[in-house]
């Protein structure tokens, strides 16, 4: 089954803020990690959110050792990935690495409507999984609590219609 993440590192003090992975970052560096790692750790450190989706373990055990002077983030993340035929990269305000063949899985799935007011990251994400599995067993419930992260990183309102799950969880990080 494949895999997607879709991820923000910010200070856990503010209010969460993606740069642009067209900034310019000057010299970027990658190493001693996996490509996966790698990335997350970059994402990390140059604020730069990001969605990976996956469908083997490539990414999880490929080595990087990257050097790339004067990049953006999306320069060096495509210089690293151009090692990886099967990857792509691509920027819709956030750093988007996916298979170049991509097989129909439930990120393609269409939400009917997705509509919550302004909430945490956490809760946006809780809910798009509630409203997922709501449209594919209309009869089931929910019940249970979950530790709020970061109650500062706060997303929406959404009010959108016949979304993807991939496009829903863009537009949370």
């Amino acid at each position: 089954m494949p895999a997607a993440l879709s991820l923000f590192f910010g200070s856990p003090s503010s209010v969460a803020q993606c740069i642009s992975p067209k900034v310019p970052l000057g010299t970027v560096r990658i190493q001693g990690k996996t490509l996966f790692a790698g990335i997350v750790d970059f994402g990390r450190t140059h604020k730069i959110c990001f969605g990976i989706e996956f469908d083997n373990d490539e990414l999880l055990r490929s080595p990087v050792d990257l050097e790339v002077p004067n990049a953006t983030g999306l320069a060096a993340i495509r210089h690293v990935i151009k090692t990886h035929p099967r990857y792509s990269v691509a920027s819709d305000g956030l750093l988007l690495v996916r298979p170049r063949k991509r097989v129909a899985n439930w990120l393609d799935y269409r939400i009917h409507r997705f509509n919550i007011p302004r909430t945490y990251v956490q809760n946006a994400s809780n809910a798009l999984y509630v409203f997922l599995r709501g449209q594919i067993e209309p009869r089931g419930g929910y019940g249970g609590h979950f530790p709020v992260v970061d109650n500062t990183d706060l997303v929406g309102p959404f009010d959108e219609k016949e979304r993807t799950v991939r496009e829903l969880l863009n537009r949370i990080v």
